[in-house]
């Protein structure tokens, strides 16, 4: 193909890209994973408030520090959606313009499920860690190992867990070809970053929630990585289920054939990896240690697969003229495909059935009563970030009988009783206020023991997990 009608291509496919991502963004409503760290940031008064606010979140600063600094520009959460998809474009236009790829392959990744959705439509720290590091392997492709390849891949372990275990993956990698004294010393800076990054994710004291790591059988674990990597190379939403968004078409169809599926494609990755030793230990690092994540926490949501398919592509930047096997480009050639379709896959999902959290409508509909200077009293804990951040403001919790936004892991993740939470609605200061609560069937109680008039004024869906339906009503008190 020509040069000039290959830029034209690209130009095109960045055009659409750019057009999809933020339509899907504007129609996307955020839910409690993407409102608790802005509510976070939004509500701590400085830098040390955010420390200590976030020492239960498990993550590391970076994506908390920008929230900081945007958060002092406005209180509207909108502007975190900005930033983010702000971010994935940024990551298309990399992959689009610089990766060392052919054209087709890299219109196919940026339209792939996880560039294109999971990491640019909804707004959580995944899409950092991916831009920093394709950064990386950018400036370690064309410059080689410097400065700008040391600053990329700290700025990454300082955004997400994944991005702790693919710097230090990396640099392992790199040790294992050259033991020279500069890459000694960049060896040790970036060690100490990922250290220091790991650091920042522990709790700074055990969390009264009971939260502990999960631990495995074996058998489950095994079956798990396999299922994982299913899900991470062939991320087709399933759009027969009311969250397509995390749910996988071929594991929920079977769990087993999965589990094949998954294995077959572990054995062909590590079949067709470059031949040189440093791209297998760096597969073999990167790839594990991110799918053993998910599995000692817990964690089934598709977003946490995506470090699979991104470990294969860093590959393919970092050693483009590397020595592989035949049917090494076909397989990839397969897996972009499957990329893509769930892409193509999340842009139906997107405009027939978003994956939408009402808590958005909320303040329309305190606007619409007139009821937007009253407090808004939440019995629903984890609905509290989705609420709060649209509302721009705090709201009263019952559950800890004072205000506040977000969820803080050290205070015990406790459901009130019916009788207790109509008691803690007993102690409400004197006047007239929202209700908004997953209980609704004590609406009436709550009218006999206050003597007041409650009256339905909405509802939202998708707000807070697990329970998704929170009803809203306008208490009268006389």
């Amino acid at each position: 193909m020509a040069p000039a009608t290959e830029r034209r291509l690209i130009a095109a496919a960045f055009l659409v890209y750019c057009v999809l991502a933020t339509c899907m963004t504007a129609m996307h409503g955020m839910w409690l994973d993407e409102l608790q760290p802005w509510c976070v940031t939004r509500d701590s008064s400085s830098l040390i408030d955010l420390y200590s606010n976030t020492r239960f979140e498990g993550h590391p600063p970076l994506w908390y520090l920008l929230l900081f600094g945007l958060s002092r520009i406005s209180n509207d959460p909108i502007l975190m959606q900005v930033l983010h998809v702000a971010i994935g474009i940024c990551t298309a236009a990399l992959v689009l313009w610089r990766a060392p790829l052919v054209w087709w392959w890299r219109v196919l990744i940026v339209f792939g499920y996880f560039f294109l959705y999971e990491y640019t439509v909804i707004a959580r720290n995944y899409g950092l860690a991916l831009l920093f590091l394709l950064l990386a392997a950018d400036a370690r492709q064309r410059i080689g190992l410097g400065w700008q390849w040391s600053l990329l891949l700290a700025l990454a372990a300082f955004t997400h867990v994944w991005g702790i275990v693919f710097a230090g993956a990396w640099v392992v990698a790199e040790l294992s070809e050259e033991r020279s004294k500069k890459m000694s010393f960049i060896a040790m800076i970036i060690a100490g970053c990922c250290l220091l990054s790991f650091w920042w994710c522990i709790p700074d004291r055990p969390s009264p929630t009971g939260a502990v790591l999960g631990s495995t059988p074996l058998p489950n674990a095994l079956a798990r990585i396999a299922t994982i990597t299913t899900q991470g190379l062939v991320p087709w939403p399933d759009m027969l289920s009311d969250r397509p968004w995390n749910h996988n078409l071929l594991h929920d169809r079977s769990h087993a054939v999965s589990a094949v599926i998954g294995f077959v494609l572990l054995l062909a990755m590590f079949w067709f990896a470059p031949r040189d030793r440093s791209a297998r230990i760096f597969l073999v690092m990167a790839l594990f240690g991110s799918i053993a994540l998910p599995i000692v926490g817990g964690f089934y949501s598709t977003r946490h697969y995506g470090p699979v398919i991104a470990a294969w592509l860093l590959l393919w930047w970092w050693m483009p003229a590397a020595d592989r096997r035949s049917g090494a480009k076909p397989f990839t050639n397969a897996l972009l495909v499957c990329q893509a379709f769930g892409g193509l896959l999340c842009v139906v999902m997107s405009m027939l059935s978003p994956p939408l959290s009402e808590a958005y409508r909320l303040p329309l509909i305190l606007l619409d009563e007139q009821l937007e200077k009253e407090t808004v009293v939440v019995d629903a804990y984890t609905a509290g970030p989705a609420i709060s951040g649209y509302l721009r403001k705090p709201v009263y919790y019952t559950t800890i009988a004072g205000m506040g936004s977000f969820c803080d892991g050290g205070l015990p993740a406790y459901v009130l009783g019916d009788t207790a939470l109509l008691e803690a609605l007993d102690r409400l200061p004197p006047g007239n206020f929202v209700w908004c609560t997953s209980r609704p069937e004590l609406r009436q109680q709550v009218a006999d023991r206050m003597k007041a008039e409650v009256k339905l004024i909405g509802d939202l869906t998708q707000v807070q997990v697990p329970t998704e339906r929170i009803m809203v009503f306008h208490v009268t008190r006389p």
